[in-house]
């Protein structure tokens, strides 16, 4: 047996592998972690993400499951495909990878370990949906090996509503930071604002348009904002924005693969969430050196500690937003912030050290020492 194939084979369930922060975190570790276990991926066949997952680890190495949503056949074939590679870890990311993985790994005796991103959920009014999902967690805990949260308001959700007491372990979202970030001489141009919405009850539309609409009121300020992403609200959005007349200023992009490499063109980062996990639209914004306004939210309240008060705005007071953004119009304050941002997610947000615990997570589950599989660590 060459010594790859001695190394630990871990499989990565994730319920969507279109654009946004679970499946890049998947993709994180299946990038970070190649070269200290063996990684297989199961996720929804759809882009862009199947397609990075496949290249990285081979067709072979890949199940299709359905976007979130639980099958009983997939379910089955899972545990087929568990036995027939000899998964000896399962990693979950978010609630409907988690239906899959933890009977699975029940079935099979292989050690789950689940990432909560985003506790949505929970925060949701009551219910007998909401309260049928908590009944669910509580007792597919039980059968968790450890939980991963990505920020203190994700475990402190969960705990509010009766589950995160099991063995857990805090590991943070984190991003890279890039050595140098090329960034054009925009002092004389319209202030340019990139905000990323999904139309969701989550990511807050109404607060958007409440936002751009009191831009709108104030001529002094020459700004474009730029709306990325997709999802059902997005064509009522857009001709909402039509009726009011707000799309002289404002364009709706859709889902744009690669976006990470465009941010360095905006000069600010908006953020309208009515609640997050640890977002990595925000953390990839602030390590391509753009300042950030963001809700006052638990996800963003974590960022915002580290000497980022100025950046945050009450979710409910759209004209704080604009004021935050409009603080940030000369050249010289958004350099400033943003490698004030650069330095927040280079000491607190890291991508190396989200891999390195993560890492150290599954040697503690598999009861290996560190040092046996990766001595460097």
């Amino acid at each position: 047996m060459s010594a790859a194939e001695a190394l630990p084979r871990v499989l990565l369930i994730t319920g969507r592998a279109d654009i946004g922060g679970g499946p890049e975190h998947v993709l994180q570790l299946v990038d970070g972690l190649a070269g200290r276990c063996q990684i297989f991926v199961a996720c929804p066949q759809e882009a862009p993400y199947w397609d990075r997952y496949m290249n990285r680890v081979g067709s072979e190495r890949m199940l299709a499951i359905p976007r979130r949503r639980l099958s009983l056949s997939a379910l089955w074939a899972l545990r087929r495909f568990v036995a027939r590679q000899r998964i000896e870890l399962i990693h979950s990311h978010g609630s409907a990878a988690s239906a899959y993985s933890r009977p699975v790994g029940t079935l099979s005796a292989v050690p789950v370990v689940h990432t909560h991103h985003g506790l949505f959920f929970v925060s949701r009014p009551g219910g007998l949906k909401r309260r049928l999902r908590l009944l669910v967690e509580r007792l597919l805990e039980r059968f968790t090996s450890l939980s991963i949260f990505v920020s203190d308001g994700d475990q402190a959700l969960a705990r509010s509503a009766g589950f995160g007491f099991g063995a857990s372990r805090m590991i943070r979202n984190g991003v890279a930071v890039p050595a140098e970030i090329a960034t054009a001489n925009r002092a004389d141009a319209p202030l340019k604002i990139i905000t990323v919405n999904n139309y969701s009850e989550a990511k807050n539309p109404d607060l958007l348009f409440e936002i751009i609409a009191k831009l709108a009121a104030r001529p002094e300020a020459a700004v474009e904002v730029h709306v990325y992403g997709d999802g059902d609200g997005r064509a009522a959005f857009a001709s909402a924005l039509r009726a009011a007349g707000h799309d002289r200023f404002v364009r709706v992009h859709g889902a744009v693969p690669g976006l990470r490499e465009q941010l360095p063109t905006h000069d600010i980062f908006l953020s309208c969430s009515r609640w997050e996990g640890l977002p990595y639209a925000v953390l990839e914004a602030m390590a391509a050196g753009l300042p950030t306004v963001l809700s006052r939210v638990p996800g963003h309240d974590e960022i915002l500690a580290h000497g980022l008060d100025d950046c945050g705005y009450a979710l409910g007071d759209p004209a704080e937003a604009v004021d935050r953004l409009l603080s940030f119009q000369t050249q010289d304050s958004r350099q400033f912030a943003g490698a004030r941002a650069q330095a927040v997610v280079r000491q607190h947000f890291g991508a190396g050290e989200m891999l390195d615990r993560t890492w150290a997570a599954y040697c503690d589950v598999l009861e290996h020492p560190i040092a046996e599989w990766q001595p460097n660590v």
